[in-house]
């Protein structure tokens, strides 16, 4: 009788754990591509995916690990964004790891680029702009 009260306990505590890891929100999508600054593969950086608000664009922000002029939100605990009107915002580095700067010196400052992605797993590749 003990025994079996114990093995419902337990399967209670581990239905009530599991049922709380089930994704919630809105549906995100995979991005991933490559991205280049002045035609040359961005080193080091992260890129975010933030809705476009002033255009209509919602959901919660993405981001993803760029490295060796690549990002993919599956890897490096990387995020999805949602699909639809959304900023790019992008930060890149020489990748060459300094004394509090892990991913090295900066390459430009913060870019903006809007861009509309789609409700689909998706690629793209990305040029960022030259920086005044």
């Amino acid at each position: 009788m003990l025994r079996s009260g114990i093995l419902v306990l337990l399967s209670l505590v581990g239905l009530l754990t599991f049922s709380g890891c089930e994704k919630k929100g809105p549906k995100r999508y995979e991005v991933s591509g490559k991205i280049t600054y002045q035609g040359m593969p961005i080193p080091a950086g992260i890129i975010y995916f933030d809705p476009d608000i002033a255009s209509g664009g919602a959901g919660p922000q993405g981001f993803a690990i760029i490295k060796d002029g690549t990002f993919d939100t599956r890897k490096e605990n990387g995020l999805g964004p949602v699909g639809g009107k959304c900023v790019l915002r992008i930060y890149g580095n020489d990748g060459i790891p300094q004394p509090e700067l892990a991913m090295g010196k900066a390459l430009f400052a913060g870019a903006l680029i809007p861009k509309e992605l789609p409700e689909a797993d998706t690629v793209i590749n990305i040029d960022v702009p030259r920086q005044p």
